[in-house]
């Protein structure tokens, strides 16, 4: 979840405020052993902090869906603006109303869609005709409209590109409700 929001892990944020403190006294050995890199100036903190931030973010073994979307710690902080709704945090980790991920922790019994295909996130958000359907069988008509401004790109394309994370940000928010309300509601 940090990395969607672009937070980076606290032990990396109490690295860099110990490396400063070393810095400010004047102690650099001590600076560059706290970071693990030479260190004599706030640049070479940030730099080293997401180094590190980078790594972590390779060898974790959390959040793989989300690494092969943004495999950059320096996309995610260039989204300084991108207040995540609900819904596209939803997306973007897998954990929302999907019945893939609601299968996999054993509260639905099975993780097809309505329509026979794997609830995976790519598949209700952006394919499903069904997932548009609201709980008494109407359709949203703007699920459509979205859906039809990001045909034929990849997430990664959709989230590099402001407007069209602005689309899939409305479009991830309005079916994760449709999807909530269906999973609340069920029989």
């Amino acid at each position: 979840m940090n990395m969607i929001l672009g937070i980076a892990p606290l032990h990396l944020k109490i690295i860099k405020s110990a490396t400063q403190y070393w810095i400010k006294k004047k102690k650099l050995i001590r600076a560059t052993e706290t970071l693990g890199f030479f260190a004599d100036a706030k640049e070479n903190i940030e730099e080293a902090i997401i180094t590190k931030w980078q790594n972590l973010w390779e060898t974790s073994s959390k959040s793989r869906r989300l690494l092969g979307i943004i495999n950059n710690v320096n996309n995610i902080l260039k989204w300084e603006q991108w207040n995540l709704s609900r819904g596209a945090v939803h997306f973007l980790s897998g954990h929302g109303p999907y019945r893939a991920k609601l299968f996999e922790l054993g509260m639905t019994e099975t993780p097809l869609c309505e329509c026979g295909a794997i609830s995976t996130p790519e598949h209700v958000v952006l394919e499903c005709p069904r997932s548009g359907e609201n709980i008494d069988g109407t359709v949203d008509r703007q699920i459509n409209d979205l859906r039809q401004q990001l045909q034929n790109l990849t997430v990664k394309n959709m989230i590099e590109d402001e407007n069209l994370r602005n689309t899939l940000d409305q479009l991830a928010t309005r079916i994760s409700h449709i999807e909530k309300m269906k999973f609340l509601n069920r029989n």
